[in-house]
């Protein structure tokens, strides 16, 4: 009797963890499956990481040959060349909310080939772009697409991640972003010298249209059990205007658009600053930037999940206001070194945390609506930030307070986050691996 009650035992031990009631090996066949799906380098996954770099190629292609063509061709001045480059970003901001409502009604990957598709045709039509109204109304078109795309595949990566690594996805999704922003510019100059601009814009409709293709084989990935607040399969309705921001995600998104206002330093003032120090180009510290960003994102992308989003974001904010104030304090070419590198690494923590953090804990009908939230905290920053910095230079006549104000924005960030902690606490940290692995072989083992 003894015998068959361990018997039992043994069986819904087996249940217990996934296995066969009558076959341990079955139950450890079923844990190393599991391990697997615990992967990021499931076909899926990869698979929307080539789409988004494929795209976002695309972009960088037409990032530096844009402002030139404006000038060189269509003889436009500094103020049409502005609205010429800013004008993907005014349909972009206006139609991300629309996209990530459009990704639970219709499905991440419609929404995905629908803005990659509308991006294509753009940017052909900037062949028959003869006046630079015309060529603003193709931008337009442009951000249209770029609605779509962004939020279709940041969701797609985050979706496809298991719980306990979706700020790991989030990280690698953000390096196909930096790496191909990188290169692109570098092809789409090489074209320009070879062929010419309209050669560049065939590129760069070349490169979308590989991420179209990718398109074929992605799917729209299944709700995952204890998925956030997956039981509201369908939000009520509201009115428009309140469709227009995620809740959850209004928080996490103000923290970021203060962190990006000051991060417009970098973009905006490090240039001239360097000058200032007689350094004979910024090259090297924008190089610096681009890789201390790629390689925590890379080798580091499992410490928001292992910290947590508060931890991580606190690092984050501390790290990029202790940066600045290093410049502004060291007017030195040391200092600027330093400083841009304390900088970088809070830069790198900082969008996985809040974007993993806002995208869980919105309800999964509203999940896209939320990727839109926060990808709209950077397209307002971008306009904020340089008013902000810019006016500070201004008044006080000096580039360095430029770096006071970044710094202090970050401030004021950090103070917001820690005046609501309870945000951020209530959602687990990522078991770390050995742990997990240790525990799985005791389960084996019994």
């Amino acid at each position: 009797m003894s015998a068959e009650a361990d018997n039992v035992a043994r069986g819904n031990r087996g249940r217990d963890i996934g296995g066969d009631a009558t076959d341990p090996d079955d139950a450890a066949e079923g844990l190393r499956q599991k391990r697997r799906d615990g992967l990021l380098t499931s076909r899926p996954f990869l698979l929307t990481l080539v789409c988004a770099f494929a795209y976002f190629l695309y972009l960088g292609t037409l990032q530096p040959e844009l402002p030139r063509y404006v000038v060189d061709v269509l003889h436009g001045n500094g103020a049409e060349v502005g609205i010429s480059v800013g004008a993907l970003a005014v349909t972009a901001c206006a139609l991300r909310s629309t996209a990530g409502r459009l990704s639970h009604q219709r499905g991440t990957r419609f929404v995905i080939v629908i803005g990659i598709a509308v991006a294509t045709v753009a940017v052909l039509l900037y062949n028959v772009a003869f006046t630079v109204p015309e060529l603003i109304a193709c931008r337009l078109l442009t951000g249209v697409g770029e609605a779509g795309a962004y939020v279709g595949l940041a969701r797609l990566a985050y979706d496809l991640a298991p719980e306990a690594r979706k700020a790991e996805s989030t990280s690698y999704f953000t390096v196909s972003l930096f790496g191909a922003m990188a290169i692109g510019p570098i092809i789409g100059e090489a074209v320009r010298h070879s062929l010419g601009y309209h050669a560049v814009w065939f590129i760069a409709a070349g490169f979308a249209s590989l991420a179209l293709v990718a398109c074929i084989w992605l799917k729209n990935p299944e709700p995952q059990e204890g998925d956030g607040h997956a039981e509201s399969a369908r939000p009520a309705r509201r009115k428009w205007y309140r469709d227009l921001l995620q809740r959850d995600a209004v928080g996490p998104a103000t923290i970021l658009m203060l962190a990006m206002s000051g991060y417009a330093a970098f973009a905006t003032f490090v240039p001239l600053y360097a000058s200032h120090l007689h350094l004979s180009s910024a090259g090297p510290v924008l190089a610096e930037n681009a890789l201390i960003i790629l390689v925590v994102r890379l080798f580091g992308a499992r410490l928001p999940d292992t910290l947590g989003a508060f931890a991580s974001a606190a690092a984050s904010l501390a790290f990029q206001l202790a940066g600045w104030a290093l410049v502004a304090m060291f007017p030195t070419p040391l200092g600027l070194y330093g400083g841009v590198a304390v900088v970088s690494l809070g830069v790198s923590l900082l969008y996985p945390a809040l974007f993993t953090f806002a995208v869980r804990r919105a309800p999964q009908a509203e999940r896209g609506n939320a990727v839109a939230t926060l990808t709209m905290a950077f397209d307002i920053a971008n306009g904020v930030g340089g008013v902000l910095l810019g006016g500070a230079v201004t008044v006080t006549g000096g580039l360095r307070a430029a770096f006071v104000v970044a710094s202090a924005l970050n401030g004021m960030g950090l103070l917001l986050l820690v005046s609501r902690s309870h945000w951020m606490r209530d959602l687990p940290r990522a078991v770390p691996e050995t742990v997990r692995e240790r525990l799985q072989e005791t389960l084996e083992e019994t």
